[in-house]
């Protein structure tokens, strides 16, 4: 039998709204027909980067610094999507008749929501080394331009 744990449960929701999140804004559906997946900018491209160091004003040592790091979060979390990735094929396959399908729902989006929190924690971890290398007015520009 199986007991609810609201801890879980309120893990587990978050996971799934974060997966149809990110499921969506990478997949798009038309008329029953899978389209190739929206594009969307890595934050951490090249393309990116330009367009930062441009609105920033950035010198090249602190663009380079920073492409860098760019370079590295690029790197660190693409292991992190590339799991989220194969979750998606087991959850579609699950068979809501199954005796345990709840349990299995739960245990994939506990394991979705680990993985959506660890991409979230690289991203704050570079974000928060970005704005060190930047100037008190650049790291200004860049707070009143998330308002």
């Amino acid at each position: 039998m199986t007991t609810f744990n609201a801890k879980r449960y309120k893990k587990s929701t978050l996971a799934l709204v974060a997966a149809a999140a990110v499921t969506m804004a990478s997949t798009s559906f038309a008329a029953g027909s899978a389209q190739a997946p929206v594009k969307t900018m890595d934050p951490y491209s090249e393309q990116a980067l330009d367009r930062m160091a441009t609105e920033l004003k950035l010198d090249e040592n602190t663009k380079k610094k920073a492409g860098k790091l760019f370079a590295e979060a690029r790197e660190d979390r693409q292991e992190v999507i590339e799991d989220l990735q194969k979750l998606r094929k087991p959850m579609m396959q699950l068979n809501p008749v199954d005796k345990d399908y709840v349990d299995q729902v739960a245990d994939l989006s506990e394991k979705r929501g680990d993985l959506m929190q660890t991409l979230e924690v690289k991203r704050a971890k570079t974000t928060h080394e970005f704005y060190a290398l930047l100037t008190p007015q650049q790291v200004q520009w860049m707070q009143d331009r998330r308002k």
